[in-house]
């Protein structure tokens, strides 16, 4: 009988054992890939079934709102689209259907205010709904002049700032509306959801970052960028002006644009797109130009702040050059295995471009002459040694901002290796409730605080008296004065 006893008593321990360890994994270890997953309908009910912030423009259009409706289902909100297809493959949808893209995805905890940081910046509103507004870096005069240069053309156009890599314009046509997939009639939705996936000409595919296309002469920018660094070519070498270029391993051969004969140096061949130097230019640099490349993110996917985020580009391996020669003369004008999104090759001139060791040094328009500031050495007396520090620190401001190269140190970030790789980001910030950005609610509180205790400590009342007492002050001078000071 304690046989038995004992052996039951083990069988209940271990599955007791098994069920905490189910749980366990159930709710910490897989609880994102199961919050997460499409056939997921709670979560989509969860989020679908409340008012979320909106997505505004840095200029200050609305992209995406939500509206309360009143269309006989178990929803009260709906996810509006005023710009319609302008940011649809960028800012992407909400969709209980099929789920959220774009922005709408990556920045669903802020604007549904489910996002811990916000929550904790607005503590003084626990118990209430808060929602934060995403504010994009994107700007719709730009995308709208974007969409115009286009017109009835199939492309992609993307417009960065070099200095932060934000994203200012990022458009591709065709486009599509997202407020049809933002119904509650499912059949409906998955109809208009077939019609755009149906579509040969694609409306629904953001062009800009998630197709490869051959870069073509734009890459020739990388090719004499990595030539020079790698020491094979300087902008003054000398190319023989010819009209086709012979092919190692192969009896093929690259021929100028319209068979065209041309060369001279790197910067004249550059300025005249002229192909022989530049096919010649990859087979110089061999495996050397893999490298070269990859500092430039080929190889990879560039990071972007729109779900399901960027595809990566693609170029010649490494190990191909030994057997495959042709292979790199083509990439050096940028076809052959090369293949690349419009954003990648944005990103690359900006990375050029934004590149601190090739900028000028800023100047200073307006900076005051202040003795012992300006002559290099420290005043002795105290309020020298206090304006002087002050300027430092705004010189200093002024220098990082002017060079995010540098750092803190003044060191120069790409110096050594790779590339320091920008994200492109289309987000700028997450505002609470469409007000200011949070922490300069949070400061202001603060500081209201603590001068109300520092008035309470010199006994001089609270802030709000101080300011009372002003006020009455100067009504009582308006009044003896017959006016208004």
């Amino acid at each position: 009988m304690n046989i038995a006893l004992r052996r039951v008593g083990i069988a209940t321990v271990v599955l007791i054992v098994v069920l905490i360890g189910q749980l366990t994994y159930l709710q910490v270890i897989d609880a994102d890939n199961l919050a997460n997953n499409p056939k997921n309908v709670r979560a989509a009910l969860r989020d679908a079934n409340r008012a979320r912030g909106p997505i505004v423009t840095a200029d200050g259009e609305v992209v995406a709102r939500s509206e309360r409706i009143h269309d006989n289902t178990e929803f009260d909100y709906q996810r509006q689209y005023p710009l319609g297809s302008l940011f649809s493959q960028v800012a992407g949808y909400q969709s209980f259907v099929f789920g959220n893209t774009g922005v709408e995805k990556t920045y669903n905890d802020q604007l549904i205010g489910r996002d811990a940081e916000l929550q904790l910046k607005n503590i003084e509103d626990i118990g209430s709904d808060t929602t934060g507004t995403v504010v994009l870096s994107m700007t719709a005069a730009a995308q709208r002049t974007a969409a115009e240069a286009l017109g009835s053309q199939h492309g992609s156009v993307v417009l960065l700032d070099v200095q932060s890599g934000a994203v200012v314009a990022m458009y591709s046509n065709p486009s599509y509306d997202p407020n049809p997939l933002t119904g509650h009639d499912s059949k409906a939705v998955q109809q208009y959801f077939r019609q755009l996936t149906s579509d040969p000409s694609k409306p629904d595919l953001a062009r800009a970052y998630r197709e490869r296309y051959p870069p073509g002469s734009t890459f020739k920018v990388i090719t004499a960028t990595s030539a020079i660094e790698k020491g094979v070519a300087t902008p003054d070498t000398e190319f023989p002006v010819r009209s086709e270029l012979p092919l190692p391993q192969s009896n093929n051969t690259i021929q100028n644009f319209g068979g065209e004969s041309c060369g001279g140096t790197l910067f004249e061949s550059f300025t005249e797109s002229c192909n022989t130097p530049f096919a010649r230019l990859g087979l110089e640099l061999g495996n050397d130009f893999v490298s070269a490349m990859g500092q430039f993110g080929i190889g990879d996917a560039p990071p972007l702040d729109a779900a399901p985020g960027a595809v990566g580009s693609i170029g010649p391996l490494e190990s191909e050059f030994d057997n495959n020669d042709p292979e790199f003369a083509l990439a050096g004008i940028g076809q052959g295995q090369v293949a690349v999104t419009p954003l990648e090759m944005a990103l690359a001139a900006a990375r050029r471009e934004g590149d601190p060791r090739r900028q000028r040094q800023p100047r200073a328009p307006h900076r005051s002459r202040r003795p012992g500031v300006e002559d290099g050495h420290r005043p002795r007396d105290r309020a020298g040694r206090q304006r002087h520090d002050a300027v430092r620190r705004q010189e200093r401001y002024r220098d990082r901002r002017a060079d995010p190269g540098r750092d803190r140190r003044g060191q120069d970030r790409h110096s050594a290796g790779r590339r320091r790789r920008a994200p492109a980001r289309v987000v700028r910030r997450i505002r609470s409730r469409g007000g200011p950005p949070l922490r300069r609610r949070r400061d202001r509180g603060a500081r209201r605080q603590l001068r109300e205790r520092g008035n309470r400590w010199k006994g001089r009342g609270s802030d709000r008296e101080t300011h009372a007492g002003s006020r009455a002050r100067q009504v009582g001078c308006r009044s003896a004065n017959g006016g208004r000071q």
